[in-house]
């Protein structure tokens, strides 16, 4: 309980904390919440010499977002085009995001374990894509949820459903619309296992294709619904 309300207390300030401070609340509730859940997933998925091979390719999903003219020159609707469009479309501040993520407890020092870590970060912007998710307050709530479904921090729950409740506090006329889109989320990564997937040697593929060999479905009435009007100054 102790490190649930601690968890609540840093979500209370990501949304009214300055844009340049949002990041470090946002990994104080990672690291209240504790990592056993994370590690878990992680140490399943590194018992895998097929995943262990991926982890270890070139380049990676990080070396690809640092190179953003790369990604422009990359085929229409393909995967990196449409993430360099993604990223390109907002403030960014890579450089902080890295500087910051040791704040969260999940850093490692080298090896697989870093380099796990280091994917995991990159996966949020391919899920964004991946889905449609836009960077609406929902959008957000959508991504990082989907991340929580499949074996990311107990704190990504925090984050992203204590986000879907405040806001249906402040708008509960629109509940069952947003249940439903919540809903909606949950079922399009069902069944789905996005970390085995080598999106590092599928930049060039289209997007739909890449939809398509994961099994994710198109957005609901009621999800595109919530996405495009559930706005971060709600």
């Amino acid at each position: 309980m102790i490190r649930l309300l601690r968890a609540l207390n840093h979500f209370r300030k990501i949304r009214t904390a300055p844009e340049a401070d949002r990041l470090t609340h946002v990994f104080g509730t990672l690291a209240a919440m504790g990592h056993r859940r994370y590690n878990k997933t992680r140490n399943h998925h590194l018992a895998s010499p097929v995943f262990c091979e991926l982890l270890s390719a070139t380049p990676t999903i990080a070396d690809y977002i640092a190179d953003l003219p790369a990604l422009a020159k990359m085929p229409p609707k393909s995967l990196g085009r449409t993430l360099g469009e993604f990223l390109s479309s907002g403030e960014i501040d890579y450089a902080k995001f890295l500087s910051q993520y040791s704040e969260a407890g999940l850093q490692a020092n080298g090896g697989l374990f870093e380099a796990y870590n280091n994917r995991e970060r990159d996966l949020h912007d391919i899920i964004h894509v991946l889905f449609g998710y836009e960077r609406t307050r929902f959008g957000e709530a959508a991504t990082i949820s989907t991340q929580f479904w499949q074996g990311g921090p107990a704190g990504f729950a925090v984050i992203a459903f204590a986000g879907v409740f405040r806001y249906l506090f402040i708008r509960p006329k629109h509940a069952i619309l947003v249940l439903r889109a919540l809903a909606n989320a949950w079922q399009r990564q069902r069944g789905t296992d996005l970390r085995v997937y080598p999106f590092e040697k599928s930049m060039h593929k289209p997007l739909s294709i890449i939809r398509k060999e994961l099994g994710i479905k198109p957005k609901s009435r009621a999800l595109r619904m919530v996405l495009e009007n559930t706005r971060w100054e709600d």
